[in-house]
């Protein structure tokens, strides 16, 4: 029916003859369309018709799925998206292909001044990051697979990105970076994100991260004052240092950490002391995650914790989340509504039997809590935009 909003998804496993084209009718109640081929030379005879413009189309996904060396120009992209500044409602687009640079973005044509969900799965260039952010006005959330590829040259690229102009994203909400080579230096240059409310940075090594750790906790305190969602996930940052980014956090609700070192001091922190009058670090948390896995770690940075410490944050919170006024003071903690636990050091395991007892109240009162032994290759795969893009396809922008 034309009623209702159709998904479209156009597949190619072979690659048509430059003879001739295909061509795809686009009904005018098209919502959401997903083209998939195996290479770019694909795209290449690929057209699209139907009523212009498309009024209801919301987001679009390519995908290419392998480098096969035949596209090194791009020049199948220009035959695709043409028809994207036709379509007014467009505000989500996510892209995946083996290497997105600086070259490619005039030829995909993208209205990128309308679009509010930007999704760059895998291998995006720093500097081509750079020049999107600074293309998109009304950019609310974006996912970057970042990576800097054996031809590149860094020192270049970040000579490249330092000469940009700051870039002011007042509708930037959630920022999502997955980081897939080491980098060094200008990921968060020039950026300036005051209504951030979500920041996640994540490594698919411990090796492929951001070196130092002032990058990206210097960036967590130029955002911290509306930042309610922080997650820092195989970083090599030493979980001490995240105390004082903390501090400058009143609004965080959502606490995910897999940083090195040890934890004690950070937690130490966290516990609400029995000082009625002290104010309590982040007092809004919800949800405190922490994952304490060696991932190839040298010894002195593996993490490590005690449990009494840990179950200390937990009871703690928990009591004083529920607390009346004391002395004509209010406790201004939130309760834990969940916790969670991984770790892989043999000598945190065999503390780790400890933790259910030591949070029985808790846990009988209703906090969820999820704990969990693992061995350091069982951790999987913790960088992908998919979740990121289903999440978005299935509540769509206006």
């Amino acid at each position: 029916s034309m009623k209702h909003p159709l998904h479209l998804r156009v597949s190619f496993d072979l690659v048509p003859d430059q003879r001739w084209c295909i061509n795809f009718p686009l009904p005018s109640n098209l919502q959401t369309l997903e083209i998939e081929v195996d290479s770019a030379d694909q795209l290449r005879g690929l057209s699209f018709g139907g009523p212009q413009p498309l009024d209801s189309l919301l987001a679009v996904d390519l995908q290419v799925s392998a480098d096969d060396g035949s596209y090194s120009e791009y020049s199948g992209l220009t035959n695709l998206y043409p028809l994207l500044p036709h379509a007014p409602s467009l505000r989500m687009l996510s892209l995946r292909f083996p290497d997105l640079r600086v070259g490619v973005i005039p030829r995909l044509g993208a209205p990128w001044e309308q679009l509010t969900h930007i999704c760059l799965h895998e291998e995006v260039s720093l500097l081509a990051w750079h020049i999107i952010l600074r293309s998109a006005p009304r950019l609310q959330k974006c996912y970057a697979g970042l990576y800097l590829s054996d031809a590149d040259n860094e020192d270049e690229d970040h000579d490249d990105v330092a000469r940009l102009s700051p870039v002011i994203l007042s509708h930037l909400r959630e920022l999502d970076l997955a980081v897939l080579s080491p980098f060094s230096g200008m990921a968060f240059k020039g950026l300036l994100c005051p209504n951030l409310t979500k920041l996640a940075v994540r490594g698919s090594s411990v090796n492929n991260c951001f070196i130092g750790i002032a990058q990206p906790l210097s960036f967590c305190m130029e955002v911290a004052h509306k930042l309610r969602h922080l997650e820092l996930v195989r970083q090599n940052i030493n979980a001490r240092s995240v105390i004082a980014v903390l501090k400058m956090m009143p609004e965080l609700v959502s606490l995910s950490l897999d940083c090195a070192g040890d934890h004690d001091a950070l937690l130490r922190a966290l516990t609400v002391k029995d000082n009625p009058t002290r104010i309590a670090l982040v007092p809004r948390l919800k949800v405190l995650s922490l994952t304490l896995v060696g991932h190839g770690r040298l010894e002195e940075d593996a993490p490590r914790f005690s449990v009494p410490a840990f179950a200390r944050v937990i009871n703690s919170r928990w009591f004083w989340g529920q607390r009346v006024p004391i002395r004509g003071v209010v406790r201004r903690v939130r309760k834990l509504k969940f916790v969670g636990l991984i770790v892989d050091r043999q000598e945190d395991r065999k503390e780790f039997r400890k933790i259910k007892y030591l949070l029985s109240g808790p846990l009988r009162e209703g906090l969820e809590f999820r704990a969990a032994m693992v061995n350091e290759g069982e951790c999987g795969v913790v960088v992908s935009g998919d979740k990121v893009w289903s999440s978005w396809k299935k509540a769509p922008s206006r």
